[in-house]
């Protein structure tokens, strides 16, 4: 398993286009046999509701390719940095069963 950095849709801070350097990445792993997941980073203002947007653009844009990683139960398996820098009841909103823009149970699940 690869696991990439996704700076949002558009640009990363490192000047890179996100979206073409995922193609890339996702296109030359699966001609090497590998999966690809992905590392939320910690883009300035970062919120749990950008965080859920670039989850639903990444599982929209990129879940059907060959390479990209589900863990053995099918789900897809994120890394977000800098997590601490949110509260734990923020987290709540999207991560719990109950939070009132949860991902649990929806195309949006994942690890």
């Amino acid at each position: 398993v690869v696991v990439m950095s996704w700076w949002r849709k558009g640009w990363g801070s490192e000047g890179v286009e996100t979206d073409t350097a995922t193609q890339k990445i996702l296109a030359a792993a699966e001609r090497a046999g590998l999966k690809v997941a992905f590392h939320l980073e910690p883009y300035d203002g970062r919120s749990v509701g950008d965080v859920r947007r670039d989850v639903a653009y990444i599982v929209d844009r990129y879940a059907t390719h060959p390479a990209f990683y589900r863990d053995t139960n099918g789900m897809p398996v994120y890394y977000c940095y800098d997590s601490y820098r949110t509260p734990p009841g923020e987290w709540a909103d999207i991560l719990s069963k109950h939070g009132k823009n949860t991902v649990r149970g929806t195309p949006l699940d994942g690890v």
